[in-house]
């Protein structure tokens, strides 16, 4: 049986994956910070294995290696797909401290994750890793389609693609791919105005488009629901 990790998986993007894997017949792992999501969860799989941990914790490596540790051998996938927006309005109204919470989720929180993953996805032989990214974390999008909103948050994702380039240079010498995913105008609590893909739909996309990743994918901003690449 596969297995995957997925973060973020009690809402919107990160629970249509959730749905779709455990449809499919994998072996799931959602990680949510929110107790109360795990009865939702368990209705929709009572096979699953949640990590319960928060992006932000200090002990989160030891957490998910926990968890892993005791219910599996190696994972084929890792969706790092929880993220923090605020939608903050103007350079000037960034602080430090919104910074930083967005890094600890949308890059320091996605590298720990994968880092406690690592020794579990080297062992399947072939396993990828998609970094839920964003058209808005590219430099050349932002420059062409100005967005006055969610500032910090571009930032973040800007980093996450950096992240993810150095993890697959690393990473794809031991057989893990690591791809930054961008999946569409979501249809979510946190939608752009110009929204016009439910979350069921991007991750059917997904699920498709990942077993086509190999060694010659080139690790670029992918856009699932254009199946094209957004320049960095």
């Amino acid at each position: 049986m596969k297995t995957i990790l997925i973060t973020g998986a009690n809402q919107g993007f990160g629970k249509a994956l959730f749905q779709l894997y455990s449809d499919k017949g994998w072996k799931v792992f959602p990680l949510i910070r929110d107790e109360s999501a795990l009865s939702g969860l368990k209705e929709i799989n009572p096979s699953c294995f949640p990590i319960l941990a928060d992006l932000r914790d200090d002990d989160l490596i030891d957490k998910v290696t926990k968890v892993l540790s005791e219910q599996c051998d190696t994972l084929e996938l890792l969706i790092n797909n929880a993220g923090y927006v605020k939608k903050v309005e103007g350079a000037l109204n960034i602080t430090s401290e919104i910074l930083e919470d967005h890094f600890k989720v949308n890059v320091s929180g996605i590298w720990n994750v994968s880092k406690a993953a690592y020794q579990f996805l080297i062992k399947a032989g072939h396993a990828n890793i998609i970094n839920v990214s964003s058209r808005r974390g590219s430099i050349e999008f932002n420059s062409s389609e100005p967005f006055a909103r969610a500032l910090p948050y571009k930032v973040s994702k800007c980093a996450l693609n950096m992240l993810s380039v150095l993890m697959d240079e690393e990473f794809s010498k031991e057989g893990i791919r690591v791809i930054p995913v961008h999946p569409g105008k979501l249809k979510t609590w946190v939608a752009p105005p110009d929204a016009d893909t439910t979350p069921e739909a991007a991750a059917l996309k997904l699920y498709e488009w990942v077993t086509k990743i190999d060694a010659n994918t080139p690790c670029k901003l992918y856009d699932l629901m254009n199946e094209d690449f957004i320049p960095w």
